[in-house]
């Protein structure tokens, strides 16, 4: 049987980021910036987009998308959908996901610091900030059997 998307989030950002620079230039080593909620995972993935995941003389491209491109990021999403299967996006785009039988605790914040963070059984945590109020809304619908 097919994985099922359950919502689609477009606009994300990893709230503790690790990013590089060197000269002027450098990377976010994690630039994800659109979430799948699927029957079985949650997904985290980049949407291609121009200088997605660059950082240069101390300007994160990754964060100026999310701050000012969510739209954007999200019509190149159904794009990506409109075109390939979910199974093919993930063979082509940056991502990695999170079982959601790995998933322990999920924290959703509505107010200050809107977003998302997740702890797995064994303790890993991933956090994101979300722009759009009504993706917080949402994701307490999906995860309301979460502690």
């Amino acid at each position: 049987m097919a994985e099922k998307i359950i919502l689609c989030i477009s606009g994300i950002i990893k709230t503790v980021s690790s990013e590089y620079e060197i000269l002027g230039v450098g990377e976010m080593k994690n630039p994800e910036n659109a979430m799948i909620i699927t029957d079985k995972r949650v997904i985290l993935l980049t949407v291609p987009m121009s200088g997605s995941g660059k950082v240069i003389g101390g300007f994160s491209f990754t964060e100026i998308q999310w701050l000012f491109l969510q739209k954007e990021i999200r019509r190149k999403l159904d794009d990506l959908f409109s075109t390939k299967s979910l199974q093919d996006i993930l063979k082509t785009t940056p991502n990695f996901s999170i079982n959601l039988s790995e998933i322990g605790k999920v924290k959703i914040r509505s107010f200050w610091g809107r977003g998302i963070t997740i702890i797995t059984k064994s303790g890993r945590k991933y956090g994101y900030t979300i722009r759009n109020k009504e993706d917080i809304t949402n994701l307490k619908k999906v995860f309301h059997n979460y502690p």
